[in-house]
């Protein structure tokens, strides 16, 4: 196998380079610009730490405490209350995927009680 020859004028700007034997079918190998940022590894779920720390309160208080309405109703008013919207939202998904909808229910309620919340009319 012999380099027939290397330019940076390859596709798009892009350098490349030919290998290739006499008569035989030449391959063209390109390099992407490497300049250019790569996307994020994981899509969808981005949860802050506060928001994982959250849910965590949450389930830990769910599975341990015999009277669970008054030690949930503590880490919502001491940790949910004070997160961004963004991050109320996607506990309220991660907790519907996790298939804790009694936990669900109780942070759909609070998330009611917020100012910016505003239900969707229904048109008929």
């Amino acid at each position: 196998m012999a380099i027939r020859s290397m330019s940076c004028g390859g596709l798009m700007g892009f350098p490349s380079l030919e290998v290739g034997k006499k008569d035989r079918v030449k391959m063209r190998v390109t390099m992407r610009d490497r300049s250019k940022n790569r996307k994020p590894l994981q899509k969808g779920r981005n949860l802050s730490i506060e928001a994982i720390q959250t849910i965590q309160y949450l389930k830990r208080t769910y599975k341990s405490f015999g009277d669970k309405q008054l030690h949930q109703q503590q880490v919502i008013d001491s940790k949910f209350s004070r997160l961004l919207k963004f991050d109320m939202m996607a506990i309220l998904r991660e907790l519907l995927r996790q298939d804790h909808c009694q936990l669900a229910l109780m942070v759909f309620a609070e998330i009611q009680k917020e100012h910016w919340y505003k239900p969707e009319k229904k048109v008929d």
